[in-house]
């Protein structure tokens, strides 16, 4: 009988044992997933969070020629992409950056430039130059936020070009290459 009810009082520890092991695993799996998550553009999904992620991820130029600031709409290199919130039950910021970034040194120059046009316009968001940059990674657009129990879509281009002012030569960039890819990062937003 003695043996009995030890094996009983076993048993019910090592149930016991189970369940905190399992409810301490659970409770550090949410607060991971409810904290951040980073997720690349191409079709892919920011998994903890609910921000979808499609269209291009990377762009890679060879051979750029120098356009005019008035052609940048027509003739820049883009790469298109949608960050798309469904619904989140807390509001969310993410962060837009390039990363991965590969580019020959007679690139790096204030004449080779980036924008970050939202929408179908020419509504531009964020813009810059590549003088100065230190690859591997560049954030682009930070902490834009998305509101609690919303679904929203933001389109983007993220476009590059060699401007020239049509009178200074700038051949010597014209054999450049850069290349690069499109990173999203997410992060809750806690709020009292």
């Amino acid at each position: 009988m003695e043996n009995n009810n030890v094996n009983k009082l076993i048993k019910s520890l090592v149930v016991l044992a189970l369940l905190i092991v399992v409810l301490v695993g659970v409770t550090f799996a949410y607060f991971v997933m409810v904290n951040n998550d980073i997720g690349d553009v191409g079709g892919r999904t920011v998994d903890s969070l609910p921000i979808q992620i499609t269209g291009q991820d990377r762009i890679q130029i060879t051979n750029l020629i120098p356009i005019l600031s008035e052609d940048v709409n027509a003739y820049a290199e883009r790469v298109n992409f949608n960050v798309l919130s469904t619904n989140p039950a807390h509001p969310i910021t993410y962060t837009i950056s390039l990363i991965e970034i590969n580019i020959t040194p007679n690139l790096i120059s204030s004449d080779f430039r980036w924008t970050l046009v939202g929408g179908d316009s020419n509504n531009v968001i964020a813009s810059g130059t590549f003088d100065g940059i230190t690859p591997p990674r560049m954030q682009i657009l930070d902490n834009l936020r998305v509101d609690a129990n919303m679904v929203t879509s933001h389109n983007y281009s993220f476009r590059v070009w060699i401007e020239t002012d049509g009178e200074t030569p700038q051949n010597d960039m014209m054999n450049g290459q850069f290349s690069a890819r499109l990173a999203i990062t997410a992060n809750m937003v806690y709020e009292n």
